[in-house]
């Protein structure tokens, strides 16, 4: 698709952010992703539970 992109054609990026804070987030993230209304994501990596949680994406969505 990218090959079909004329120079002036504008693409959005939509980034997810706080990734790692809560299940709540973490989960409503992947589900955003899945239906591809996401496509970046930024994390809070001083979350303990941020480390585990983003080799869980990754493994998802690699």
């Amino acid at each position: 698709m990218d090959s079909l992109l004329r120079p002036h054609d504008r693409r959005l990026i939509v980034t997810a952010d706080d990734f790692g804070a809560a299940d709540c987030i973490d989960n409503a993230i992947r589900s955003a992703i899945r239906i591809g209304q996401v496509s970046a994501v930024s994390a809070l990596t001083n979350y303990p539970r941020a480390p585990a949680a983003l080799g869980d994406l990754f493994a998802e969505f690699p």
